[in-house]
């Protein structure tokens, strides 16, 4: 679906930003660049270094043994939680010593940065729906007919450490592997099909 040459896709993702950006004009340039750090250095050191976190821990026997299964996630969240615990710890202590005047200059900055901040977080919110196997067939669709989608997706990968080729290659393998399974399953009943028919 399109609006005046634009797919309604690439209008909502436009508008969104825009509007949630306008929170950055009240904060100022000093709080928005505290924030937008906060969330970048948080996601992009907790994809690289998440695993090599857990591992330390369960190294220094800090806590009980965290499960493999959970140490990604685990590892992700506790990066996260802490990087945010710093800057805004950081952000309330400069705000108090140097309270910023936020003037125009100040104000238009600040909608800047908020505006790429929430870029940021809709590419990691795109890339997700991307690789849902219940969003996958419109994922497609609007990767070849938007002009934002495919870029954002792309982003997002790179901001969580992925591979898109390596995750298109494990998903044809995984489809080529249930493909073979099917086969395997269907030749015995075929083969008892063709031997009843030969029968009659």
């Amino acid at each position: 679906m399109e609006f005046m040459g634009f797919h309604i896709v690439d209008i909502i993702i436009v508008v969104l930003v825009a509007f949630l950006a306008i929170k950055g004009l009240l904060n100022g340039f000093l709080k928005e660049l505290l924030s937008f750090i906060s969330i970048v250095a948080g996601v992009i050191l907790a994809a690289r270094y998440n695993t090599t976190v857990v591992e330390l821990i369960n190294e220094q026997k800090l806590v009980p043994q965290i499960p493999d299964d959970f140490s990604k996630l685990i590892g992700f969240v506790l990066i996260v939680i802490s990087i945010w615990l710093v800057i805004g710890f950081i952000s309330s202590l400069v705000s108090r010593v140097t309270p910023e005047p936020r003037g125009f200059l100040s104000r238009i900055a600040g909608y800047i940065l908020s505006a790429a901040r929430y870029v940021f977080i809709f590419s990691l919110i795109i890339f997700g729906v991307s690789q849902s196997d219940f969003f996958k067939k419109s994922a497609t669709k609007f990767k070849a007919e938007t002009q934002l989608f495919q870029p954002m997706t792309e982003c997002g990968a790179t901001i969580l450490n992925i591979d898109l080729n390596q995750t298109s290659t494990n998903n044809n393998t995984s489809n080529e592997n249930n493909l073979t399974d099917i086969n395997l399953s269907i030749k015995p009943t075929v083969s008892l099909v063709e031997q009843n028919s030969s029968n009659y």
